[in-house]
Parts: structure tokens; C-alpha cells; sequence
């Protein structure tokens, strides 16, 4: 497939790539900590390793996820993640849209339930208002599409990603609580070594990583940057996961007793840190949320032919409103499990799906 543009243009669509690919996986699993402890710190000094190598994981799928879009027939207008889909047979591809569609709706009901509860418990704002300063940006944002989707994202990653490696230095440079043991209590990692703990969320977190690539542009895609600004990508979310695993690490004794550990450790430092952190958080749900919205879209963008492009994010956005309400836990622990281990199996066969798509090219 012929590539687009070289220099400055190139360095702006990897910059693209990079923002929305680490902006989608930074989520508020990973924001709070938790996400991090389970999969990482649990496992002590080998979960900083697995963490780092989790970079190299990344890097790699997103790369392949940019090969896959670039040789798929239905890749045309940011198809979404039907374009990842098309080589699968078609009762696979059916089920798995469902699923991942599924999760990207229930996944943007949680992220604004999120903004709700922070607002409220932070600075004491009503419930509803904290939804609606995630929500109206959001949709302020994607109005402008594509355009408005880049945008935001290029934002707020590296303000998201300068504030938590802040916090995490400051973390690591902080004594350890008096008489808390410097390892992880037992019985809290995985029931799985750790490099199989390490696929498993490298696996878990492309899911909305892969949307997010999947719902550029393709002419962005096809830009000599793409590829590059997939593995910068990458490596930006393994630096961040061992750096904040060597956090959490540092003050397990402390972090374990908490399910928002980041958010104690930021508390433990001072009123300063705490609102930083606050505000690190808000803006990894904000990036879940443009990822989630804009993947929605871009899933059924031309499903309604009389309504404008534009709007399909904001409507989802409101249809995600009354779900922020209810209890979602057990809707959460049922969805997310299975789209983990979908995404999972996927992405075990993405080295197929573009070998196939690569020789169907070549025969075409």
C-alpha cells in the first residue's frame, strides 16, 4: 500500500498515533493502581520486569494493529474495530463485535460513573455534575470528529503522563511507612506466574488501545509515522507501568491495604499531590472516555444514514448517562473478564490476520 507523507507530517500522525494509543490505555484501572498491583507488584521485583516488558507487548501490537488496518478492505472512513474483525470468519467476527462493542458501551457508563464519584468525594460537587464536566467536553471534543478525537488526545496523554511519573518519582522518593514490610502481602497476585499475568493485561489493555488505532483516520495510517508512533506508544505505557509498579513496591506494605493505592500514596505526600493526582485521574477517564465514544462511533458510522457523523458520539454519550446509576459491578465483572480473554485470542491471531491479508493483497 502506497504510504503518505514524510517529515513534519510524519512526525505529526506518530505524534497521533502515540497520544491516542497510550491515551485509551491509561485508563482509571491504571490511574488508581490497582490495576498495576494486580497484575504487577504483587509478583515483587519480577513484577517490574514484567512491567517493563509489557512495553515491548505493546509496542508490538499496536504495530500490528496498524498493519491489519492498513491491509483491510474495510478500513476506509476509521471503520473501528469491524475493520480488525474482517479475516475472521464470520460467526468469530459477529461474536467478538458484540462483545467488544458491549465493553467499549459498559466501559464509558464506568468512566463517567467514575468523573461523578471523583467530583464528589474530591471537591464535594453534586454526583450529577461530575458526569456532565466529563460528558460535555467529551462530546464538545469529538463533534469535530477524527480532528477533534486527535486533538484532545495529543492534550491530555503527556499531561497525563508527565503528572504520574511525577507522582511516581516523588512516590519512590518518599521514606517508607514505619513498621509496613517493603513486599507484597501474599496471596495477592494472579493464580498465574507473572509472564503469563503480563500477557494477560498487555492482552486486556489492546482492546481499547486497538480501537483507538482503528478509529483514526486511515490516511494517518498510512503515513511513513504510523508505525512509529505505535511502538512510541507502546514503550511510553511500559515505562509508566514499571515505574509505577517500582512505586507501589516501594510502600507495598502501605498500598496493599487500599483498592485506589496511588490515591493514598498521593494523600500520604500532602494536599499538593493529592489534587495533582486528582487531576491525573480525571484525565485518564477523559482519554477512556474519547476512546470509548469515538470507537462507538466509528462502530456504527453509517448505520444511520439521515443522522450526522458528528453527532454519534454525543448520542452514545447520552445513552450512557442512566447506567452511570447503577450498581454496573456485576454487568463489569462479567464483561470485562471475557473481553480480556476475547481480546486475548485476538490478538494471538493478529500475525495471521495480516499474513492473510498481506498474500490476498499480493494474489489481488
Amino acid at each position: 500500500m502506497r504510504l503518505r507523507r514524510g517529515g513534519s507530517g510524519a512526525w505529526r500522525d506518530a505524534a497521533a498515533v502515540a497520544s491516542v494509543f497510550a491515551g485509551g490505555v491509561v485508563g482509571a484501572g491504571f490511574a488508581s493502581g490497582r490495576e498495576l498491583w494486580q497484575f504487577f507488584a504483587a509478583y515483587g521485583t519480577a513484577g517490574v520486569l514484567a512491567a517493563a516488558l509489557s512495553g515491548a507487548g505493546f509496542a508490538a501490537a499496536g504495530a500490528l494493529v496498524v498493519a491489519a488496518l492498513r491491509l483491510s478492505p474495510g478500513a476506509g472512513g476509521g471503520a473501528g474495530h469491524p475493520a480488525l474483525l474482517h479475516a475472521l470468519p464470520a460467526p468469530a467476527a459477529r461474536f467478538f463485535d458484540v462483545l467488544f462493542t458491549l465493553f467499549l458501551f459498559v466501559g464509558l457508563a464506568v468512566v463517567l460513573s467514575g468523573a461523578g464519584a471523583l467530583l464528589e468525594e474530591q471537591w464535594g460537587s453534586p454526583y450529577t455534575l461530575g458526569v456532565a464536566s466529563l460528558a460535555v467536553p467529551v462530546g464538545g471534543a469529538l463533534l469535530m470528529r477524527e480532528r477533534g478525537f486527535v486533538w484532545a488526545n495529543t492534550a491530555l496523554t503527556p499531561l497525563l503522563v508527565a503528572l504520574m511519573l511525577a507522582l511516581f518519582a516523588r512516590v519512590l522518593a518518599s521514606p517508607p511507612e514505619g513498621g509496613a514490610p517493603a513486599v507484597p502481602p501474599p496471596g495477592t497476585a494472579l493464580p498465574a506466574p507473572w509472564w503469563w499475568a503480563m500477557l494477560l493485561y498487555v492482552a486486556y489493555n489492546m482492546l481499547v488501545g486497538a480501537v483507538a488505532i482503528a478509529s483514526l483516520d486511515p490516511s494517518r495510517l498510512r503515513s511513513r509515522g504510523a508505525f512509529g508512533g505505535a511502538a512510541a506508544g507502546g514503550l511510553v505505557l511500559g515505562l509508566l507501568a514499571a515505574a509505577g509498579t517500582a512505586a507501589l513496591l516501594a510502600h507495598a506494605g502501605f498500598a496493599a491495604a487500599f483498592d485506589v493505592p496511588f490515591a493514598a500514596l498521593a494523600r500520604r505526600l500532602g494536599p499538593a499531590w493529592s489534587a495533582l493526582y486528582s487531576v491525573a485521574l480525571y484525565a485518564a477517564l477523559a482519554t477512556t472516555a474519547l476512546a470509548n465514544a469515538q470507537g462507538l462511533a466509528a462502530r456504527f458510522r453509517g448505520a444511520a444514514p439521515r443522522l450526522p457523523e458528528r453527532c454519534l458520539p454525543g448520542l452514545f454519550l447520552v445513552a450512557a448517562l442512566p447506567f452511570t446509576r447503577f450498581g454496573l459491578g456485576w454487568l463489569v465483572r462479567v464483561v470485562y473478564p471475557a473481553a480480556g480473554y476475547a481480546s486475548l485470542l485476538l490478538l494471538a491471531a493478529l500475525p495471521l490476520i495480516v499474513l492473510r491479508r498481506w498474500l490476498e493483497a499480493r494474489a489481488g
